[in-house]
């Protein structure tokens, strides 16, 4: 399903302000029915199955089909704040497609960070320091200074939904999004570690 065909139906379920995630997932598969096997179809997308290393929420909440590649739907009182919540009371869903999350829905910022290789303690030290960057912290001062300065920023920084604190979420190629630090403890596998980086 084409994110032009997600952000879609998304748009159009949360202007509804009723149904619950089951519903959501639904009219997904009914969007995408008329797609052939070969451009990634509904009969595509539920034959996959998560590979060994993939690292997806399995407590604190539920899917709504098959792991990894269906919504996730959190029980979690911190993470309900930030995504919201259904008609029904659960928590609006948060969308995996073949084991990628999309917290697009919640993000509060993007940047885009040259260099990133997959190996965390290379990458949060770029991100850090385009974070610095744009946001004007400690010029002048070193590159370690500057990273935690960064650091400091991303914890006390609103999340946007009444609560403090960012994370960055590496969301494919150099695009790093600012994601509230509740919905980012949703448990998923780093799309570098899981994709390699693009």
């Amino acid at each position: 399903m084409a994110e032009s065909e997600v952000d879609a139906v998304l748009q159009s379920w949360a202007r509804r302000a009723s149904g619950n995630a089951d519903d959501l997932m639904r009219e997904m598969t009914a969007s995408r029915a008329g797609r052939t096997t070969a451009e990634g179809g509904a009969a595509a997308e539920a034959a996959w199955t998560p590979p060994r290393s993939w690292n997806g929420p399995a407590n604190h909440g539920r899917w709504t089909g098959v792991r990894g590649n269906s919504a996730w739907i959190d029980d979690r009182p911190e993470v309900m704040r930030v995504v919201g919540r259904s008609a029904t009371g659960e928590a609006n869903p948060i969308l995996f497609r073949q084991g990628v999350v999309d917290f697009s829905p919640w993000s509060q910022g993007e940047l885009t960070v040259a260099g990133l290789t997959g190996e965390h303690a290379n990458d949060m030290a770029r991100i850090r320091m385009a974070i610095a960057e744009q946001r004007n912290l400690l010029p002048g001062g070193s590159r370690t200074a500057r990273q935690n300065a960064a650091l400091d920023w991303l914890r006390n920084a609103p999340d946007g939904y009444g609560g403090t604190g960012l994370r960055p979420h590496h969301a494919g190629g150099s695009r790093i999004q600012l994601i509230p630090r509740d919905v980012h403890k949703v448990q998923h596998t780093d799309l570098a570690i899981y994709a390699g980086v693009e």
